[in-house]
């Protein structure tokens, strides 16, 4: 069937994006995300193909694609916001953390 690529990108982004929703984003693998980049080049080779297609299956396929492509993107900007705000977390804890360090090794400590 030709829409058995489209089906089986949609059911890998669909559990990709409830992992995503279920855990931290740190929590992604690298497999997950090469296993995604994967499945969606694939994807970029056959779309025009897709897109010719006069199925109503296909385009049904398409049209959960689009959606599954829409979740994705805000789902990583989600994950970049996150990343951001946990390394500015850890460079304020570093910096309170070297500060205290210099503090107990100055010349006022006995």
């Amino acid at each position: 069937m030709p829409a058995e690529t489209l089906k089986r990108t949609n059911a890998l982004l669909v559990g990709f994006l409830e992992s995503m929703e279920a855990a931290p984003a740190s929590s992604v693998t690298l497999e997950q995300l090469t296993e995604v980049a994967s499945a969606l080049a694939e994807m970029a080779g056959a779309l025009g193909y897709y897109l010719l297609a006069r199925d109503p299956v296909v385009a049904a396929e398409i049209q959960r694609y689009r959606g599954n492509l829409s979740a994705l993107q805000a789902a990583l900007h989600q994950a970049e916001r996150n990343f951001l705000a946990e390394r500015a977390r850890l460079s304020r804890d570093r910096q309170q953390l070297e500060a205290a360090a210099a503090w107990n090794a100055g010349p006022c400590r006995r």
